[in-house]
């Protein structure tokens, strides 16, 4: 949304059938915050109502199974309104919770795989990567554009190093390293943070938000002080550093390491897994709101092929002298770094996932509810693999697309209706 100048024509980083690119363009959002934006929009229109404090609490079906009326729960008491036609759109817990209330009111109408196969992103560190040059560092950071639009490069494994080596889908970026971490290795960063941190100064600079800023608990003075060891570097590193920040006008804009050593950010797929779950909870109340329970899996699959996604990465830079990776941990702890870190929550795919039958999957190609004639699902809980990315762009996509078939129907039944008046 809001992605200005998205063409940036034939440039290309590194071409061929490399294992490894750099043609991954994670585009940021000029105005992110799309509430604000269509607010007044939203508010004017005549096809839209909210009603706050207000709970769906029951979706009534007919004999042949389809939706007929709607019960809603608020201050005011219970409303039932019909239906004609219902989009669920409450999120990906939030429309498996709904569905599961209308299977217990309906068994047997809806698929066994609903509430099954969930799946979110895998993200976090087990790597810090030096980059050889300058080049390299400025490829892979933010850039902008001459219509201001802002974006970044990443690393990605091709397709075929994908198909050829059996991983999942992985990509990499860089975040920096918090001054206060002196994994940077930069005289600069550790002059500027031991100045402040001495001084007292450093707690009405830092929040706690730079990546990194938490990998170590305590600070490692000796650390730091190791990183101003005398060398032809360090002066330049120095002066390097305070000509940055003396020059910076956002402190929301990163700052360079000239060591050249960033956090490797990773951002993995999942592979569906149907005992990953969120059920109805057994402790559920008849008066509440039915509740649900999250069995949140991580196959030992998904954690190895992150790990050999980044073995790929380490040889191919090395191989091309651009630079290396800087294991966290060792060989021994990688996989359990990576569980530790592998919760979810916010992208919640595959629990009402799209197939061509209901016994492999909750919704049609068309988001229509197998086995009810007029329910539809929007969201990406209807995807039935998640990729690397982030979901809300092609659920907004699907969710359009679900919208003109909507329209298409309903002007067919339309004009039905005319011509058998006639």
């Amino acid at each position: 949304m809001n992605v200005a100048d998205i063409d940036l024509g034939d440039e290309r980083v590194n071409r061929g059938s490399d294992e490894v690119h750099l043609d991954a363009i994670e585009w940021w959002s000029s105005q992110p915050n799309l509430g604000l934006q269509y607010r007044d929009r939203i508010d004017q229109s005549k096809l839209i109502h909210f009603l706050p404090d207000t709970v769906l609490s029951a979706i009534e079906l007919d004999s042949n199974h389809a939706v007929t009326h709607l019960q809603l729960q608020g201050k005011a008491g219970t409303l039932r309104i019909p239906a004609q036609r219902l989009v669920l759109a409450a999120g990906g817990i939030g429309n498996v919770r709904l569905l599961h209330q209308l299977h217990k009111a309906h068994p047997g109408v809806l698929s066994p795989a609903l509430g099954r196969y969930y799946q979110g992103h895998l993200t976090g560190y087990i790597a810090i990567v030096e980059l050889e040059d300058d080049v390299g560092v400025d490829a892979l950071s933010f850039q902008a554009t001459k219509g201001g639009g802002i974006f970044r490069r990443r690393f990605q494994l091709s397709g075929d190093a994908q198909q050829r080596l059996g991983l999942l889908n992985c990509v990499f970026w860089l975040d920096t390293i918090s001054i206060s971490n002196a994994l940077h290795h930069s005289a600069g960063l550790s002059a500027v943070f031991l100045a402040l941190q001495l001084t007292g100064l450093y707690r009405f600079f830092a929040n706690g938000k730079a990546a990194g800023s938490r990998l170590r608990r305590g600070r490692r003075y000796r650390d730091h002080l190791r990183n101003l060891v005398p060398s032809a570097s360090v002066l330049k590193d120095i002066r390097r550093t305070i000509g940055q920040l003396l020059r910076r006008r956002d402190r929301r804009v990163p700052i360079v390491n000239p060591a050249r050593r960033y956090l490797l950010r990773y951002h993995a797929e999942q592979a569906p897994d149907m005992s990953s779950t969120v059920m109805p909870s057994p402790s559920t109340q008849e008066d509440q709101v039915a509740a649900v329970a999250i069995d949140y899996r991580v196959r030992n699959e998904d954690l190895i092929s992150i790990e050999r996604s980044h073995a790929v990465l380490d040889r191919w830079l090395k191989e091309r002298g651009m630079g290396r990776l800087d294991y966290l941990h060792p060989a021994s702890a990688r996989l359990q770094a990576l569980r530790d870190q592998a919760y979810d929550g916010f992208h919640q795919i595959g629990l009402t996932r799209m197939s061509a039958s209901p016994e492999e999957g909750v919704v049609d190609r068309d988001c229509k509810v197998h086995g009810v004639r007029n329910l539809f699902v929007a969201g990406s809980c209807v995807f039935p693999t998640g990729g690397h990315a982030n979901p809300t762009m092609p659920a907004v996509a699907l969710s359009m697309r679900l919208a003109d078939h909507l329209v298409e129907t309903l002007t067919a039944k339309d004009a039905v209706k005319t011509v058998a008046i006639s």
